[in-house]
């Protein structure tokens, strides 16, 4: 029997590339955008779910305990680029059993997916390094400022020289085996 996944991300590229992967593996996915988009699909049942955190505008924290509550055996896994440990904890109490940081390879996902958070406690967590939370953190101002490094250093707090030296001092990240 073929298994269900919804996939909830504002992120068209990374949802439409996501669902591709799915199906490549033999899965029957649906994919949204918007938490408002899920109650035209509520009736389905999932077996796995796969949210981003952050959407344009807000939060996916609260579709988690309504997935919990009508799909009691569903997989939920949340994925977000501008993750905190607040974050994981809130989305883990809301009903998640899994958070992983993008970007994530399709071979994460699907452990992520299969796994039980108890087996997991042996795992050695790979904790983001400083830099990396530095750098997410340029990112996520420089994409809310429309890519405008005068408008984001200012945000930031420093100068825009400072800002356009940290930009290329940023190695450029892994391609392999990216969704």
């Amino acid at each position: 029997m073929m298994q269900s996944i919804l996939i909830l991300d504002d992120d068209d590229q990374f949802r439409i590339t996501l669902e591709s992967s799915f199906k490549r593996l033999h899965y029957h996915t649906s994919s949204i955008a918007k938490i408002s988009q899920y109650y035209g699909l509520s009736a389905r049942n999932f077996d796995f779910a796969v949210i981003d955190l952050q959407l344009e505008k807000g939060t996916s924290l609260p579709l988690i305990p309504v997935l919990r509550k009508h799909l009691p055996n569903c997989r939920i896994l949340v994925l977000t680029g501008f993750g905190t440990v607040t974050a994981a904890v809130k989305a883990i109490k809301s009903g998640a059993d899994q958070f992983i940081h993008k970007p994530a390879t399709m071979s994460q996902i699907l452990t992520a997916l299969n796994t039980n958070a108890e087996s997991l406690e042996d795992v050695p967590i790979e904790a983001p390094t400083l830099a990396r939370y530095e750098r997410d953190y340029i990112e996520f101002v420089l994409s809310s400022c429309g890519g405008n490094i005068s408008k984001a250093a200012r945000q930031l707090g420093i100068h825009r020289q400072s800002l356009q030296k940290k930009l290329k001092s940023f190695p450029p990240q892994a391609k392999v085996d990216r969704i």
